[in-house]
């Protein structure tokens, strides 16, 4: 059996959150979290429904969701789960990696938290 390489994900959107972040267990401040939705590829062509994306930071998996079948994540701009990167103040900083099916796609961001008042 071949091994797929994974060609990324394509159309990362960061959108303003209106959930609450969860606190991580070092008691950092929660925060909104960035949110995400787009497309991915593998080898190319439309990733195949139920191929799973995370969201991680500091080696920590704050976030995940699964694609469709026309290899997009994160639904319409009206319907749809986003996939989520929570997080909190003390993550500031952290690169976002964003594993598909297990593999690291090319594209990263970094967490900028957005404090809740």
């Amino acid at each position: 059996m071949k091994a797929k390489i994974w060609q990324g994900i394509a159309g990362l959107l960061p959108l303003c959150g209106l959930v609450a972040g969860a606190a991580a267990a070092d008691g950092g401040v929660p925060v909104f979290p960035h949110e995400f939705k787009g497309s991915v590829t593998i080898d190319g062509s439309p990733a195949p429904a139920d191929i799973e994306i995370t969201a991680v930071q500091g080696g920590e998996t704050y976030g995940q969701v699964t694609t469709a079948a026309d290899g997009t994540y994160g639904g319409s701009r009206h319907a749809g789960e986003k996939l989520p990167a929570l997080g909190t103040d003390t993550l500031a900083g952290e690169t976002i990696t964003f594993p598909v099916d297990g593999k690291n796609a090319k594209e990263t961001t970094t967490f900028t938290p957005k404090f809740r008042f």
